[in-house]
């Protein structure tokens, strides 16, 4: 009976709510019913907001905010994986993004409201190829065409993290982690420190 508890102690402590398949029902729910289009911030911290009332905590969870320092265009993501403006289908045109807002757990699963048409909880890599370094049209440049290319983009892409506790309690926090895009996709652990 000792070792069962014992055991059954241990398996509970290893589980964090920041397992994404804990995670999804509430992301997709967020997804399909509480979701602004152009308010990528408000979307995430809603999100945030809940996991703290649900799991008590939202200390596995990080907000990032992706902003362009350089001279990339900032038109950087790829408009075929951007949700568009009508929900259920790709983003239409172009899409000059100044800043975009996203959240990671410390398994490095990104929760993005705006990539892809339906809920889809990424790894970080992944995520931030398809959203951001690809560039589909940029194989073959055309006349006119400018693309930034991916060395520059891990270079100008300016990250800062603050942990999803704060934002779940509203504090502001005056010293963000601020990271290059290039050091987080090294680790993107360093989004934590």
């Amino acid at each position: 009976m000792v070792r069962w508890v014992l055991g059954f102690s241990l398996v509970l402590a290893s589980f964090s709510f920041a397992d994404e398949q804990v995670l999804q029902p509430l992301f997709e729910k967020h997804f399909h019913k509480q979701y602004v289009s152009g308010r990528c911030g408000d979307n995430i911290r809603r999100f945030v907001k809940a996991v703290e009332r649900e799991f008590a905590s939202a200390s596995d969870l990080a907000v990032v905010s992706l902003n362009n320092q350089g001279y990339s265009v900032f038109g950087m993501i790829n408009v075929e994986k951007a949700r568009g403006q009508r929900f259920n289908k790709p983003w239409e045109g172009e899409a000059n993004w100044y800043h975009h807002v996203f959240a990671i757990d410390r398994n490095g699963n990104v929760y993005d409201f705006d990539f892809e048409k339906e809920p889809r909880i990424v790894p970080f890599h992944e995520y931030i190829d398809e959203m951001f370094l690809i560039e589909p049209e940029c194989e073959k440049p055309t006349y006119g065409e400018f693309c930034a290319g991916r060395d520059n983009k891990l270079k100008d892409y300016l990250l800062e993290s603050v942990a999803g506790e704060a934002v779940a309690k509203n504090i502001n926090k005056e010293n963000p982690i601020k990271v290059s895009l290039e050091e987080a996709y090294k680790d993107y652990r360093v989004l934590f420190q």
